[in-house]
């Protein structure tokens, strides 16, 4: 649901919903919350939820995304471009992601973060491929947007999916060392892909 977001007030509305939903869910699963829950500990009534939200699980998808960009933005200078130490930050990143959700919301971590994969690994693609358009990555890859596009696509759904199996797996190894086999792992595959690719699409201009 779209909003005028840049109007002071439609964006502390926005986060007085979004802290309130984030205390519930450190108490309760995202199937016992209601939208009543939410509008009581907002201290709001329920057509001003609904003027910022359709319904809980927009609201969590918002609130996840938002604590994800945040949390690159923090963690990553910004003129940072894309290499193998930036994948392994991601990497890490992520994972701590998935480490600090389950320990502060340990009654929903489990349900709830399957409502809010697709928008977690789509702003994760976003970002990597803001990344590689303004690295030198992106000539290897003879400035093709579709090509950097697939790539940052790869790339997000695997970073997400090593997080999840770390962290479903009992965190057996530090986030660095997961991050680093990630990554090498990654980057084996992506360096075969990127180089196939390109070689098709000069051939193809040629």
């Amino acid at each position: 649901m779209e909003q005028p977001k840049k109007d002071p007030r439609v964006l502390r509305t926005r986060q007085l919903i979004q802290d309130a939903f984030l205390t519930l869910i450190q108490h309760k699963d995202i199937q016992e919350i209601t939208v009543r829950d939410i509008t009581e500990k907002a201290t709001i009534n329920r057509a001003t939820f609904y003027a910022h939200f359709s319904d809980k699980y927009e609201l969590l998808d918002e609130t996840l995304s938002s604590m994800l960009k945040d949390t690159l933005r923090q963690k990553l200078q910004c003129h940072e471009l894309f290499s193998e130490d930036t994948m392994v930050k991601i990497i890490v990143i992520m994972c701590e992601f998935q480490t600090y959700f389950n320990s502060q919301c340990p009654k929903t971590s489990q349900t709830s973060l399957p409502y809010a994969e697709e928008r977690i690994k789509e702003e994760l693609q976003k970002f990597l491929l803001t990344l590689i358009q303004k690295s030198p990555a992106y000539e290897d890859m003879n400035g093709d947007p579709e090509l950097a596009y697939t790539v940052s696509v790869m790339m997000s759904w695997s970073i997400y999916g090593v997080s999840v199996a770390w962290n479903k797996g009992g965190r057996s190894i530090s986030t660095q060392e997961m991050a680093c086999r990630a990554q090498r792992a990654m980057l084996r595959v992506l360096q075969e892909f990127t180089q196939n690719e390109s070689a098709r699409l000069v051939s193809i201009a040629t």
